[in-house]
């Protein structure tokens, strides 16, 4: 036989309220669509997520800024995901 107990628990609960370009800093408006852009590499095993970075872009301009900074160091990194999204709440 299976006894339950009841509790109330308290939930944090993470929500998106704004977004900024990482680049201009300008506000990227909910809903509107926008660059998501990952990179990182895979050569430390499980310490590889470390090398991850998680950017925002509100533009083409300043998606190729980004992908300049990348070409640029791209010793630090393997590899970058672009991403064309829309994010709602």
């Amino acid at each position: 036989m299976k006894i339950y107990e009841t509790k109330e628990v308290p939930v944090i609960e993470e929500t998106l309220v704004k977004i900024v370009c990482d680049v201009c800093e300008k506000e990227i408006f909910i809903n509107n669509f926008h660059y998501k852009v990952e990179t990182g590499h895979n050569e430390w095993g499980n310490d590889s997520y470390e090398s991850l970075k998680e950017l925002d872009a509100c533009s083409d301009k300043c998606l190729n800024q980004l992908f300049e900074l990348y070409l640029e160091s791209s010793y630090k990194t393997k590899y970058i995901n672009i991403e064309k999204r829309q994010d709602t709440i």
